[in-house]
């Protein structure tokens, strides 16, 4: 019994190989490489790719804990300005000064001079002055004597032996006399340096100073006669 059923396994194995066998289709015929045309070769296939393992996507940090990098700020570098041009003004050229040649100035406009002179230099101005305003009545020379009608008393000497200026103390005295009194037609109407003047050459002419003698208007005023 055993031996007929594995005969029968066997053989049923058999017959279900050769259905199976019938039923598959036969492969496609190959014709030879020598009648094999350029576009009947078939094209192998692409190589396969290896799969790229992915990157998982990073995690979104929170908002918290985010870093807010700030844009980089442009920096522009400014050049300095150029240094200013200096400006060569040029020079004028001085003009030189024309002094306007001085006019003698008469006696009777002249301030009393504050340089010291000899006395001499003011008798030589006082006796200029003598000829214009005393000389009618006292004489060229000072002598004196002349008769002026209508004029008492007689013009008195002023230079001489007869002259007598020592009559008053200093010159202070004698040349109020002068100022208040003289010329006796016009009593003061001198310029006080022709007055001054007209004193020094008096005393230079009756000797009470050297005309060399350096003296101040001052000195000339406060001479004493006796």
């Amino acid at each position: 019994m055993g031996k007929y059923r594995y005969c029968s396994l066997a053989v049923i194995a058999s017959s279900l190989a050769l259905v199976a066998a019938a039923c598959v289709p036969p492969p496609p015929a190959v014709p030879p490489a020598s009648q094999a045309t350029p576009d009947a070769v078939s094209t192998p296939p692409p190589p396969q790719l290896a799969a790229t393992p992915r990157t998982p996507a990073p995690t979104p940090l929170p908002a918290a804990s985010r870093a807010v990098t700030p844009p980089p700020i442009a920096t522009q570098t400014v050049a300095p300005p150029p240094p200013p041009t200096p400006t060569t003004t040029p020079q004028a050229t001085p003009t030189p000064a024309v002094t306007p040649a001085l006019s003698p100035t008469p006696a009777a406009s002249r301030a009393p001079a504050a340089i010291l002179h000899t006395i001499g230099q003011y008798a030589e101005e006082g006796k200029a002055a003598y000829a214009r305003s005393c000389a009618k009545c006292h004489g060229d020379k000072g002598e004196g004597g002349r008769k002026i009608e209508g004029l008492l008393p007689i013009p008195t000497q002023l230079i001489g032996p007869e002259a007598h200026l020592e009559a008053y103390a200093n010159t202070r005295l004698l040349l109020d006399y002068i100022k208040s009194e003289m010329p006796r037609d016009a009593p003061g109407s001198l310029a006080k340096q022709e007055y001054l003047d007209i004193l020094s050459f008096l005393l230079v002419e009756n000797g009470f100073v050297p005309p060399d003698r350096v003296m101040s208007p001052s000195q000339i005023e406060n001479l004493p006669l006796k």
